[in-house]
């Protein structure tokens, strides 16, 4: 099963309400682009239920001497973790009123151990010293479909879940409540499959992520020639 694009989710939902199919969004109206609204509010909600595989991202980005904060990536959605590379350790997450309590004038400088996550931005403490390099991983926010060709970042397992919602938006704005309430029951049951399914996959990304980890700081390991009793 392929991922459905963005005209193929709209021409399914259409159909289904008797309406006339569209070969392209060039002049999309009424329910057709009410179809389309409700793909990218099911994305916000599916998003919203899980921590979806397929939207594990990981980038590496340099800290700007004496400056606290870098921007958040674009499609942020939810930290993983943040592991400096420079000084080998994993950065611990913080409340930002507990970094500013450690120091309220913002003068302290050094080798980041702490973040915050202000609005847009990591807030880092100490406030780096130096440029070091910072390798983050996060879940990715879905981008909004608008071309025909665009899919979803969501997963395949979880197309099921969205279109039922779709339909179930859809029905419910044409006053047919009972059609909408089974699609409702529908993505309900949909998630759970999906969910179970992405669980599969953490399971196995949690196995495997950390061989290429690095050696962060941990106790000292015997040589394999020391002398035992």
């Amino acid at each position: 099963m392929a991922k459905k694009t963005a005209l193929q989710i709209v021409n399914q939902t259409l159909r289904e309400i008797n309406q006339t199919v569209l070969t392209d969004f060039s002049s999309i109206a009424g329910q057709a682009q009410i179809a389309l609204d409700y793909i990218n509010q099911a994305q916000e909600v599916l998003f919203n239920e899980e921590n979806w595989y397929s939207l594990y991202t990981t980038r590496t980005f340099s800290t700007v001497a004496s400056t606290a904060t870098v921007a958040l990536a674009a499609d942020f959605g939810r930290e993983i973790d943040l592991v400096n590379l420079t000084s080998n350790v994993r950065l611990s997450e913080n409340y930002i009123k507990i970094m500013d309590m450690k120091d309220s004038g913002a003068l302290q400088e050094g080798s980041p151990v702490l973040f915050a996550i202000t609005g847009t931005n990591y807030e880092f403490y100490p406030i780096p010293a130096a440029a070091e390099s910072i390798r983050e991983r996060y879940w990715a926010m879905p981008t909004d479909l608008s071309a025909v060709s665009d899919t979803s970042a969501l997963p395949i397992e979880a197309q099921p879940a969205l279109l039922h919602y779709v339909k179930a938006q859809v029905m419910s704005y044409l006053n047919r409540y009972e059609a909408a309430a089974f699609h409702f029951r529908r993505y309900g049951i949909e998630m759970k499959v999906a969910k179970r399914a992405n669980k599969k996959k953490l399971d196995r990304i949690d196995s495997f992520k950390d061989i290429d980890e690095v050696n962060l700081r941990t106790n000292p390991l015997l040589p394999s020639n020391f002398a035992r009793r």
